[in-house]
């Protein structure tokens, strides 16, 4: 019999935004390649001994998203509500109590009024992050949506908040994490599966590079702290990386399975052992253009043999030497992101929480 209850959970993806490299990361990149972002909330369902759903069991969503109107306005457009998906899975939004919210950033706590009988489960320090002095700045602030931080605020008054000051366990097999970095409150959730312990992530890593290399996301309150989380969500994990999963890397929908049938890439399996390989490679590195006093490969020196094709008399070219090397096109560097945090939505750039 086992001692801590497993669960199954799925990562349901409501919203995607098309990303180049500069506009997500803080550390540099040779390449600019494409690294779209998934919206994504998430979902614990407990399971009996037989791996079934538990009769009764209460399931535990991670996240609320944001909806269509906060979408248009800030150019991310939802195919569907968040809430709304839950019913591919079988959960009423309306009757689930219990709501793990990882930050107060927009895009994941946007539809916080669609759980009407949840208390929902907050570090201390967000909810100091999200109406202190820092949202005195705009680096900061732009990344939340005040009517969803007031209706935090009334939540706090209404009895249905649950604050946590660092590590705790929220049930039986489930537990958050204070982590830090991205925001000064972000938390991560750690999830007993059959397949040993879970870890979303959320925004503490927004790709598998950031818990894999140890890449910084463009929005962040504290590098020390973000890299520092890494090393926890590791430790979390035991070791293993393969079993952290971030918070925003269309990777996901790929590495994982449909929930069901009919749901790919909208609702993913994330406790599924039958994971598949990532499809993204990486460019390879633009090779150095050859200057004028640059010599030929030997292999092309040593091939070369007379141009036959002149008029006699006239001086014959080697192979290979009389064209000139190929020029890449010039590209324009963009902008890099300001080593304070500035945020990256002045200008177009990447605006998620």
């Amino acid at each position: 019999m086992r001692s801590t209850p497993i669960y199954e959970v799925h990562a349901v993806k409501y919203a995607h935004l098309p990303r180049k490299a500069w506009e997500v990361q803080i550390t540099p990149d040779p390449h600019d390649a494409d690294f779209p972002m998934d919206y994504f909330v998430w979902v614990a369902i407990p399971l009996d001994e037989s791996g079934h759903r538990l009769m009764g069991g209460k399931p535990i969503v991670i996240d609320t998203g944001f909806n269509a109107q906060i979408g248009k306005k800030r150019g991310r457009e939802v195919k569907t509500n968040p809430a709304d998906l839950l019913s591919h899975l079988g959960i009423d939004a309306r009757e689930v109590e219990d709501v793990i919210i990882t930050h107060l950033h927009y895009d994941h706590v946007g539809n916080w009024d669609k759980f009407p009988k949840a208390r929902f489960h907050l570090q201390d320090k967000e909810m100091q992050f999200a109406t202190g002095r820092h949202m005195c700045h705009g680096s900061f602030r732009h990344a939340f949506e005040i009517e969803d931080i007031v209706g935090m605020v009334r939540a706090v008054y209404g009895k249905r908040v649950v604050f946590h000051d660092g590590d705790e366990e929220i049930a039986p097999g489930v537990s958050v994490h204070l982590i830090g970095g991205h925001t000064m409150g972000i938390q991560s959730v750690r999830v007993m599966t059959r397949n040993g312990w879970l870890v979303l992530a959320s925004d503490a890593s927004h790709y598998f590079w950031g818990i894999k290399e140890n890449k910084l996301f463009a929005i962040v309150y504290s590098v020390a702290d973000m890299l520092a989380g890494y090393d926890k969500l590791r430790k979390l994990a035991d070791g293993r990386v393969d079993m952290v999963v971030p918070g925003h890397d269309a990777e996901v929908c790929k590495r994982y399975p449909a929930s069901k049938p009919g749901l790919e890439g909208i609702c993913v399996r994330l406790d599924s052992p039958r994971r598949t390989p990532s499809a993204r490679r990486r460019p390879p590195p633009p090779s150095r253009r050859r200057g004028p006093m640059d010599r030929a490969p030997r292999s092309r020196r040593a091939s070369a043999s007379p141009d036959r094709s002149h008029s006699p008399g006239s001086r014959p070219t080697a192979r290979g030497l009389a064209a000139s090397p190929s020029r890449r096109s010039a590209t324009r560097t963009p902008p890099r992101r300001a080593r304070d945090g500035s945020p990256p939505d002045r200008g177009g750039r990447a605006g998620c929480g």
